[in-house]
């Protein structure tokens, strides 16, 4: 996820799932803006049904960037990226093979520096039983400019689910691992040749991270202290000393912080996830100050209470607060869904689902605002609003 800066009156947002769509939206529409486009994202050379594009990125000139999982060659698993021009036009492929040994390599978070160049990260098997993160940068035409690994040693899944660009172009890069080993967040610098911080704060799952106006990191996730899961933050200074870190839990005990997204002139921040109480599974939308103190905290439930999943969220270039993810029905059907919150009050303006295959499974995993304000998510198709 990027922080959009504000420049435009007009928003227009690209929602990443395995479509892709447009929407003009309109201040405190009650009712959900109309979709501009929508197209379908497939690999160069095979993506099995239901394989998720996890997230989505919008460069300085307008363009998407789209990141897919899908099977290539044999039993290959293989990280690919797709960059559409402004008119939804596929530019270009790139797709990274692993060594022999790699089967499975999937492709979890993207971000965008100033001058362009992307930098993707997720994770790559080259062992039997242990899987490393990876992280590559490409220049805005599809040149590797650079990649680097990083696993625990023996049998682990170590998985970069995050990152973020810093002032000075250094990518801030998340890792979750499994509960036999701790997590790490590192930051590299802007050639990925070196590390120039590491820590290990302990045993959870690292899911999204943000830069403030400051410099600050925050990284956000689960954890389980003891037999319950629940929200975790930490804010950790731009040279990597720790600030403070807390914790949130609706009381049910699987609860997730899935996404972030932070106000570029004040610093207050908004976390979205999940919160799971004695009877439902809902989706979970919490507002902080820059000083980490708790604002206001809402939750949306299904009818019929199932499970509803918040997976990503972005101011647009107008302040609007947009999440999305995906809400279940009677008998499992899936749907994404998209919602807008008032960012003083977190009131729900408007809400939007739609089901994109037969079978309904459909989640969107990701959103970024362009600079006109436009934004677009993520799932087995593209879709802009």
């Amino acid at each position: 996820m990027i922080t959009p800066n504000p420049i435009s009156t007009v928003s227009k947002l690209v929602f990443a799932f395995l479509l892709a769509a447009i929407i003009p939206s309109v201040a405190g529409a009650a009712t959900p803006p109309a979709q501009s486009w929508e197209i379908p994202i497939t690999g160069p050379v095979n993506m099995g049904a239901g394989w998720p594009s996890m997230d989505v990125a919008v460069d300085p000139a307008d363009n998407s960037f789209v990141l897919t999982n899908h099977t290539t060659v044999g039993a290959q698993q293989c990280l690919t990226v797709q960059k559409y021009d402004s008119s939804q036009t596929l530019m270009w492929t790139r797709t990274h093979f692993g060594t022999a040994g790699c089967t499975l390599e999937a492709g979890k978070a993207v971000a965008i520096d100033s001058n362009g160049d992307i930098v993707v990260a997720g994770r790559a098997q080259y062992a039997a039983t242990s899987f490393d993160w990876i992280i590559l940068k490409y220049d805005s035409n599809g040149n590797l400019l650079g990649s680097t690994t990083f696993g625990n040693a023996g049998a682990s899944d170590d998985q970069a689910y995050a990152v973020a660009i810093d002032p000075v172009e250094h990518a801030i890069v998340v890792s979750g691992t499994q509960s036999t080993f701790p997590m790490k967040i590192i930051r590299y610098n802007s050639t990925l040749s070196a590390k120039v911080w590491q820590k290990s704060p302990g045993y959870f799952v690292s899911y999204a991270v943000g830069i403030d106006p400051n410099g600050d990191v925050l990284v956000v996730g689960t954890e389980q202290p003891v037999s319950n899961y629940n929200w975790r933050i930490i804010r950790y200074k731009n040279d990597g000393t720790l600030i403070r870190t807390y914790n949130y839990t609706a009381g049910g005990g699987a609860d997730s912080a899935h996404a972030i997204t932070i106000d570029p002139v004040t610093g207050d921040y908004y976390l979205g996830g999940r919160g799971n109480t004695l009877v439902n599974v809902s989706w979970l939308v919490r507002k902080y100050t820059n000083a980490d103190v708790l604002v206001w905290s809402t939750s949306w439930t299904s009818p019929g209470n199932y499970t509803d999943e918040l997976w990503d969220l972005v101011l647009d270039t107008c302040g609007r607060l947009i999440t999305v993810g995906s809400t279940a029905a009677a008998g499992g059907a899936v749907s994404w869904m998209a919602q807008e919150y008032c960012p003083s009050n977190g009131d729900i303006i408007w809400t939007r689902t739609f089901a994109a295959f037969a079978a309904n499974d459909a989640q969107a995993w990701g959103i970024a605002v362009d600079t006109t304000g436009k934004t677009e998510q993520h799932h087995s198709n593209c879709h802009t609003w």
